[in-house]
Parts: structure tokens; C-alpha cells; sequence
């Protein structure tokens, strides 16, 4: 139905072309007596030709046209609403799968215990100082729970351009010398909570590096001891982070076991000047110590801020 609506529509056009040219090489030509425009037929047997299949296409599909149009009109409305009911249905899958996962876990952390413990503590310190002081070469290390397969290699790329301008990111580079932003395809994790974590702090890393510009609204600081509420360096000197010394902010790890596949689920507080004090969930399913699918369920305020600054 389409294609008839284009042929029909290029009949047209045909033969707006012809009268634009009989115009230009004629003159506009007046009628005193008539507010029409006297059209001159082309004068070369190829014109008279194609101006000829012209109006008979058009005559001849008009009747084509006009009892197609409200069928191609109802079929694209039909096809909108279908779109529409789709998407719905698909936003309507990913909150229920949200809604289970939160269960999940306030189910977990009654039943379970947490699996974050002094070893995860000690490897967060030394990840975030590695950050801090860019010896990236030495961020693998430091995650022993994590590996690349051999002649692969790990950087950061600080500061990109384009729509990235003002944030870093990380990358895997291949044997064959490729760059694959996509880490978590290449990178091994040890199938354990010391293992996931690991992953959980490569996933957050970039908020922790180098950035610029309008980067900084993606910038957060990651706690994992109470005492880190005094490494906070907010942009208003005039907060006081002690006021957030009182809430709870140790991370969580519970396990979920399945016939398939291991779910992880991760709760960790963080810092930022435009939201305050935060706890997000995360979860890791993993398989064989890859990572088959990472999913941020949920977000809860605990100490709501915003410092008013714009960048």
C-alpha cells in the first residue's frame, strides 16, 4: 500500500516538473477572466510520452489511492498502538523483575549472613588508593579474585571526548590489539562473594577516576568503613559530613543459589553532591565465573543533599 502511495505521489511530481519547466520557458501566462493557469503540453514526443504515463498512472490509481489511504492510515495507527503496548509490556516485565529482586534480598539479608567481611575491606582500601593515584597497571593485582585471559591487557582511558568528554572508562585491549570498553566480556571473576565484589568495584570504578566538565555530576564516593564519611570532600565547604556518621553504611553480600546460574546481590553506600547519602542494589548473576547479567534494581535516599552548585 506504501509503494502505491510513492508511485502515486511521483505522478505527481512528474508533472509538477513538466508545468515548472513550461513555465520557465514560456512565461507565466494571465487570464483576465479566470484565476487558473493555462498549462502548455510538452512539445517533444519523449515529453508528450512521459507526461502521457504521468496523468494515466495517476487517473488510474486515484480510485486505488482513495480506498487505500484509510486502510494505510488505520494499519499505521494500529501499528503505533501495537509499539505502545509492547513497550508497556516491557516496562511492566522490568518492574516486576525489579519488585522480586528487592524481596529477594530483604528476604536474604533476614535469613542469611552477610558476606562482606574484613578481606573485601582491605581490597577496597587498595583499590580506591590505586585509583586514586592512577597506577591502573596495578588495579588487577590488587583484584586477585579477577584475571584476563593471556595477552590481553587492562587501562583506563581518562578524560574521553565526544559524548564521553569530561569522564574516563575502562578497557580491555586484545591480542590482536583491539580496544573493548565492554570489560566485563573478557575479565574472569572468581565465582564467590570476594570474586563479585571485585566486579562490583570495577563496574563503579569510572565514578572514581579523572573527570571534567559535566563529568563530575557522575562522580561518587564509594563507602566501605564508617570512618570514610571523613574522606568526604564536598564541593560546599560548608557541609559537615558527621552528620552521616550515625547511618548504617556497611556493604551487604547475600548469595542466592540456582540450578542455572548464582545470584549475587550487593548493597553499598555512596556519596554524592547532588543526591546526598545513597544505597544502591545491585545484582550479579554469574555462571562458570562469568558474568552472565548485572542489574541496578534499586536506590534508596538515606540522607537527601544537593549542593546547589551547577558546572
Amino acid at each position: 500500500m506504501k509503494i502505491l502511495l510513492i508511485v502515486y505521489a511521483v505522478s505527481w511530481l512528474i508533472l509538477l516538473i513538466y508545468y515548472l519547466y513550461d513555465l520557465t520557458q514560456n512565461g507565466k501566462k494571465k487570464n483576465n477572466n479566470s484565476s487558473n493557469i493555462s498549462f502548455e503540453k510538452p512539445k517533444s514526443k519523449t515529453d508528450r510520452t512521459v507526461s502521457g504515463l504521468a496523468w494515466a498512472t495517476m487517473f488510474l490509481m486515484a480510485p486505488l489511492v482513495v480506498c487505500a489511504s484509510p486502510f494505510i492510515f488505520y494499519s499505521n495507527k494500529k501499528k503505533r498502538e501495537k509499539e505502545r503496548l509492547e513497550k508497556e509490556e516491557r516496562e511492566r516485565a522490568v518492574q516486576e523483575e525489579r519488585t522480586r529482586d528487592i524481596n529477594t534480598f530483604n528476604n536474604l539479608a533476614k535469613t542469611r549472613r552477610n558476606e562482606f567481611d574484613n578481606i573485601n575491606i582491605a581490597v577496597s582500601m587498595n583499590f580506591f588508593h590505586m585509583l586514586r593515584t592512577r597506577r591502573y597497571d596495578k588495579i588487577l593485582k590488587v583484584l586477585d579474585k579477577s584475571s584476563l585471559p593471556s595477552g590481553m591487557e587492562f587501562g583506563v582511558e581518562e578524560e574521553g571526548t565526544g559524548e564521553s568528554k569530561g569522564r574516563s572508562s575502562l578497557y580491555v585491549k586484545t591480542q590482536n590489539g583491539d580496544i573493548k570498553e565492554n570489560i566485563f566480556d573478557y575479565i574472569n571473576f572468581e565465582d564467590s562473594p570476594e570474586g563479585v565484589w571485585q566486579a562490583y568495584l570495577l563496574k563503579n570504578a569510572w565514578r572514581n577516576l579523572p573527570m571534567g566538565w559535566h563529568g563530575e555530576y557522575d562522580k561518587r564516593k564509594y563507602l566501605v568503613i564508617r570512618e570514610d564519611i571523613y574522606s568526604i570532600i564536598p564541593l560546599d565547604k560548608s557541609f559537615n559530613p558527621e552528620v552521616l556518621y550515625d547511618f548504617y553504611i556497611v556493604p551487604q553480600i547475600y548469595i542466592e543459589y540456582s540450578s542455572y546460574a548464582i545470584s549475587y546481590y550487593i548493597s553499598c553506600c555512596y556519596w554524592t553532591d547532588w543526591g546526598g547519602l545513597i544505597r544502591e542494589y545491585v545484582k550479579f548473576k554469574t555462571r562458570k565465573g562469568k558474568i552472565l547479567q548485572i542489574i541496578d534494581y534499586d536506590e534508596k535516599v538515606l540522607y537527601k543533599y544537593d549542593c546547589l552548585i551547577d558546572l
